[in-house]
């Protein structure tokens, strides 16, 4: 890896554990972005300055054990009265547009109840709205599923079936349940983006993937995922895989990239082969000594920069308690891989940051200069890094 660190700034924004998860959101309504994680925004204009709390952490966002009857809570340790908790308010939050004013739609853990928040004009906490409860959040996306650009949250609300939720047309009341599918859906790994020529969003799972057939709002139609590895050895599915994310180079089909959320690897995979029950796609291995790169981002290069797009991920310092880490006194790195249009072009590893890595969920935008600025929140506290 190439050691880029001097060419960052870096801000603590918090030293204390929040939250797994922050976002860029105008929580003010002045039209300009604030950072948000766990019941907190900061200014970006003075990170290091006080906080303003919004919301508080309810005993709703630590849960009893949502793991079922197959599958005992192995983190007992970490919840409340035995230890920190192992989740701290939101583990993912989107801003949510459409309402009368600034809202914040958060997801918690399993079980958990999902809310949007209202903000109040009046001094005091923002409103909760429950969505929906029950489900399996560890992936999750809020984003388009249409060409036109309705929005929709994806998610597991009981493995292995594939739902999304979408607004009623009253705000207030509980979203709507789409069902999508049967198979795919478990604790780790969910995407949508487009991943063929055209512009209509996939719901992508490590083992299937999902498009509609006209119509988002009835079942979508599933095919079969496979990958070829660097031994040329053909196997089912994209395997053990955290977030999907896509991107496309050109016109042509989009490459998909995912990491082991609490093993090692991270991944490339471009289509080899498809027809309409299964898609072949080809691995190629981006980096394999880091455990635990839970949170993954893709977005365009620049054309001052030498590649063609960057994969920013880290590791999620202790994301289980150091027991359940296979490399528990490793460098909570975070780094970003800077990958060609053409996949047999060696990728470019460059470290950010040695102290913070990510957490659940991560921000990464461009200033209008085009500097890259990225958000993180874990266990080590809330941290800042903007491109020099």
């Amino acid at each position: 890896m190439i050691d880029s660190r001097s060419r960052w700034d870096r801000t603590v924004v918090s030293a204390a554990f929040v939250a797994e998860g922050c976002c860029f959101a105008d929580m003010n309504g002045d039209g300009v972005d604030e950072l948000v994680a766990g019941e907190q925004w900061w200014s970006l204009d003075d990170p290091a300055a006080a906080s303003t709390v919004f919301r508080t952490v309810e005993d709703a966002w630590l849960p009893p054990w949502g793991g079922g009857p197959d599958r005992t809570d192995p983190h007992t340790h970490l919840r409340e009265g035995g230890g920190p908790p192992q989740y701290k308010a939101a583990t993912y939050d989107w801003p949510l547009p459409g309402r009368d004013g600034p809202a914040l739609l958060s997801v918690g853990m399993h079980r958990d109840p999902l809310r949007w928040f209202e903000h109040r004009d009046a001094p005091g906490l923002w409103r909760g709205h429950e969505i929906t409860r029950g489900g399996i959040y560890e992936s999750v996306v809020y984003t388009a599923l249409d060409p036109r650009g309705t929005r929709g949250l994806v998610t597991v609300p009981d493995r292995p079936k594939i739902s999304w939720f979408e607004p009623r047309p009253d705000p207030y009341e509980p979203w709507i349940e789409h069902p999508v599918g049967d198979y795919g859906g478990n604790w780790h790994g969910l995407g949508v983006g487009a991943i063929d020529a055209d512009t209509q969003p996939h719901i992508l799972t490590p083992t299937c993937s999902y498009v509609p057939d006209g119509d988002i709002r009835r079942r979508w139609r599933r095919t079969a995922l496979m990958q070829i590895d660097e031994r040329s050895t053909i196997s089912a599915g994209l395997g053990d895989v955290g977030m999907i994310h896509t991107h496309r180079f050109g016109t042509g089909p989009a490459s998909l990239f995912a990491a082991s959320p609490h093993g090692r690897g991270l991944w490339r995979w471009d289509l080899a082969e498809a027809n309409h029950r299964c898609r072949i796609y080809q691995r190629r291995t981006l980096e394999s000594t880091t455990s635990q790169l839970h949170a993954l981002a893709v977005i365009p290069a620049t054309a001052q920069e030498p590649v063609d797009a960057w994969v920013i991920t880290g590791k999620r310092w202790h994301a289980h308690g150091p027991g359940f880490d296979l490399d528990p006194g490793g460098t909570p790195l975070l780094f970003r891989v800077g990958i060609h249009a053409d996949p047999t072009v060696p990728a470019q590893t460059e470290v950010i940051d040695d102290s913070s890595g990510v957490g659940m969920q991560f921000a990464v935008r461009r200033l209008p200069d085009q500097r890259m600025q990225i958000a993180t929140a874990n266990k080590l506290g809330v941290h800042l890094f903007t491109e020099k």
